[in-house]
Formats: C-alpha cells, sequence, structure tokens
C-alpha cells in the first residue's frame, strides 16, 4: 500500500558518503583513469627518479624547518607535497589518500593538461609512499602478466615535490606576479583532528607577519574558510601557517557581507580602498555639487574630495554638517559609484572630479512647499560663488512631501529647475545640469 501511494518518492536502500571537495577543483571518475604503461619498460630508473623526488622534498622540508625553529614547536607541522602526472594522463587520486595514516589530499587541479595534487602528510608517514614506490620497483611483486604493484599509481607521476604556495592556490585567476601586494584572499584550512586547534594555530601563526584575518570564520563539515588580507610572501613566512591551509582563493563575496563587518573589519577594507585611490591632478576643476542634507566632509573616503570650503548651506543656523546621512550617502555615490566592485577588487581607482554641497533641507521640520523653488534656486547660486571658474554637476535626491501631482503636471519647482537648466533665470545665464535622483518636484 504504501509503494503504491508514493510511487513519487524513490528511496535508496543504502547511503553513499563522498567527501566534501572544494568545487574549483578537478575529480575525473576512477574509470577515467588511463596508466603510462611506457613507464613499465623503464620502470627502475622512472621508480630511482621518484625516490630521488622524494628524499629531496624531505631534505628541502627539513631545510625550511630549520630555519624557523628560532623558536620551539607545539606542534609537528605535515610535510606538504605535489604530485604531477604525465600530460595526459590522471594521477590515481585514491591510492594519494590513507585515512588510516592521516594522509589528506588537499586540493587537485588541471593545469595544461596535466594534474597536480597536493598531499598532506602527518611526520614520520612519508615511508607509507617510498613503500609504494619500491613495491613498484620490486619485480617480485609483479601482479600478472608482469605489472608492477602499484603501477596504476606510480607509472602516471612524473615528478613529486616539496609543495610551493602556487600550489595551495585555487583561484581562476593567474597567481599574483606581485608577491609584496597585499590582496583580500580566503584562506581555506584544513579541518585535521580538532578544528579549533588549527584555527587558533592559524590565527596565531598568520599575526606574526602581520597578515589581517577576519574575526568570524565560515565553518563546513571539511573547512574553514577566513578572510584574509596580505602578501603572498607573507603567507611564505611560516610552514605552520602553510600547514594550516588546503587552499587560497581570490576573495568573491556578495555586498551583504560589508554590512555585517564589525568595526575592525570595516577599517582594515577602508585602509586598503584608500591606499588605491589618487586624484587627477584637475579633478577640483571639476565638481558633483549634491543638494541635499549636507555631507560629512571629513569621512575618510570623501575627505580629499571636499573641504569644508566646497560646503554651504541655505540657512546658517541649519549648519553644513550632514545632519541625516542621506546627503553623505549621495555624495559617496557621486564620488565612486557603486562601491562594491571597487572594494572586492586590487585595482587602482583614479578620481577626475570632486565634490561640493549646499544643505537644502533643515535638520528639523520640513521647508516651506512654497519656498522649494526658491531654496533651490538659491543654493544653485550659493554653489557657484564657492568656485566660480569650476564646472559642475548637480545633483538633486530630496522629494516633496505633496503626492497629489500624479500626471506630471509641472509645479513651480519643477519649472524653476527647468529656468536653472536652461539659463532662464536671469539675463546672460549660464546653462547647467540637473541629476535628479528619485526626486518627485
Amino acid at each position: 500500500m504504501a509503494d503504491e501511494k508514493y510511487r513519487h518518492l524513490l528511496l535508496r536502500l543504502r547511503a553513499e558518503t563522498n567527501k566534501f571537495t572544494n568545487p574549483s577543483t578537478f575529480i575525473p571518475s576512477e574509470d577515467y583513469l588511463r596508466t603510462r604503461t611506457k613507464a613499465i619498460s623503464n620502470r627502475e630508473e622512472h621508480g630511482q627518479s621518484l625516490l630521488s623526488d622524494v628524499q629531496k622534498a624531505k631534505i628541502d622540508f627539513v631545510s625550511q624547518l630549520d630555519q624557523e625553529r628560532k623558536e620551539s614547536f607545539d606542534f609537528q607541522p605535515g610535510i606538504r607535497i605535489t604530485f604531477e602526472s604525465w600530460e595526459g594522463f590522471e594521477l590515481k587520486f585514491k591510492s594519494l589518500e590513507d585515512v588510516k595514516s592521516k594522509i589528506e589530499i588537499l586540493s587537485i587541479k588541471e593545469i595544461n593538461n596535466k594534474f597536480f595534487t597536493t598531499v598532506r602528510i602527518p611526520e614520520g608517514k612519508l615511508d607509507v609512499f617510498i613503500k609504494k614506490i619500491k613495491n613498484y620497483l620490486d619485480s617480485n611483486k609483479d601482479r600478472r602478466r608482469g605489472i608492477p604493484s602499484n603501477n596504476e599509481l606510480i607509472a602516471n607521476i612524473e615528478k613529486i615535490k616539496l609543495s610551493a604556495l602556487e600550489n595551495f592556490w585555487s583561484d581562476s585567476k593567474p597567481f599574483p606576479e606581485d608577491l609584496e601586494q597585499k590582496i583580500f584572499l580566503e584562506a581555506w584550512l584544513r579541518v585535521g583532528d580538532n578544528r579549533n586547534s588549527i584555527i587558533n594555530r592559524f590565527r596565531e601563526q598568520a599575526e606574526k607577519p602581520g597578515i589581517f584575518v577576519s574575526e568570524k570564520p565560515l565553518k563546513f563539515p571539511e573547512t574553514t574558510v577566513f578572510l584574509i588580507r596580505s602578501s603572498m610572501n607573507q603567507l611564505k613566512h611560516s610552514i605552520l601557517l602553510l600547514d594550516c591551509i588546503s587552499e587560497i582563493r581570490i576573495f568573491k563575496d556578495t555586498p551583504a557581507s560589508f554590512l555585517e563587518m564589525d568595526s575592525i573589519e570595516e577599517e582594515e577594507w577602508g585602509k586598503n580602498f584608500i591606499e588605491r585611490v589618487s586624484r587627477d591632478d584637475n579633478h577640483k576643476d571639476f565638481a558633483v555639487c549634491v543638494l541635499d542634507t549636507g555631507i560629512n566632509y571629513s569621512h575618510p573616503l570623501l575627505d580629499q574630495s571636499i573641504s569644508q570650503s566646497d560646503t554651504d548651506t541655505y540657512n546658517p543656523n541649519w549648519g553644513k554638517s550632514d545632519h541625516a546621512g542621506h546627503g553623505t550617502e549621495m555624495a559617496g555615490l557621486a564620488l565612486y559609484g557603486d562601491l562594491y566592485p571597487l572594494l572586492i577588487s586590487n585595482d587602482p581607482i583614479e578620481l577626475n572630479h570632486s565634490l561640493e554641497s549646499v544643505k537644502v533641507l533643515p535638520p528639523n521640520g520640513n521647508n516651506p512647499e512654497n519656498l522649494y523653488g526658491f531654496i533651490t534656486q538659491e543654493c544653485v547660486a550659493r554653489a557657484e560663488l564657492l568656485a566660480i571658474e569650476r564646472k559642475r554637476v548637480f545633483n538633486l535626491a530630496v522629494t516633496s512631501r505633496e503626492s497629489t501631482n500624479q500626471k506630471g503636471e509641472p509645479t513651480s519647482w519643477s519649472a524653476t529647475i527647468d529656468n536653472l537648466a536652461f539659463g532662464n533665470v536671469e539675463e546672460k545665464a549660464p546653462k547647467r545640469l540637473f541629476l535628479m535622483v528619485g526626486s518627485r518636484i
């Protein structure tokens, strides 16, 4: 009866468990594996070459540890090794991982028809791979038809080397050429036996070279993701730091994340933004004049583009600063446009215009409706007195409270702006450009 009633529900008898893998990595099916049989005819040379690679990787790792042992380690980092396939051949990924020995795959990448698999091997477990290579070399362990032991794994490996920082890079964009440039990145950490221990060690090691690490990470079953700001050389600072990382990529997020940041993170992003801003020598010759609630001209993103002398107000008793925040927000849009792509980018930002502000709205209450046109006209005149030779665009984003005019009929306010735009207010008056952003006049 149950089967007849719920025929649209298909239930499997057994669940399938799969290891979480970063979506950027490439994992072909095991059926896709092709073995480089050419290596069989020269397996002695091939096997000995790989053994030599493993020994060199071990020596290089120990050398790096010795250079870093200025202070004692309370944790022994694992060795990171990258296996590189022959061109056109895959690696037998499952054979590179050993759960019992806690050997874990960190990343798999395909570059120019070659596969690169980065593996973390705990202290004392490198012999697991050495044994596999030696069994491959031992003809007494050959399988039927003379196929070497571990042939599907060993024959397709061209090189084995100690992993470099580039091997942790999993972004679609190329690895940064400027190793000193600080950029915002996602650091994907491995979980290991103790997630919190790795998180704490990562924070501790990142602090030493001055790497910024976000306060709150994202936690997934197989990884922990931190937002960091670092140069490539800073990341190379410590083996203990790299021992926590499985992958690195450029930070990509939605604007909502900026709204949820604490003050420390906001300050770090702001510093990075300001460092990339430059201004054309003539940027003060052209301005966007914001007619709104005023502008907080000391705002760190605006203070180089507007000063107190670039501001005025219709009523001196109102003050010139922004009493509601709206004028400052409009000034940011007028100066930079959409901030989000600029924040997540690391490209330089060049400004070729500046800002002005004339406050047209009172801190308390509203302007009399019959004075909207007169106040706008007066504020335009005040703006033009700020710098007579400066060219400007007027940005008006205030709204009338009156909503009865639904048929597009002209008002005294709209007629005033038409006259200001076409230069009809007075004889030989200049023509002006107005940007009406969400205004109802």
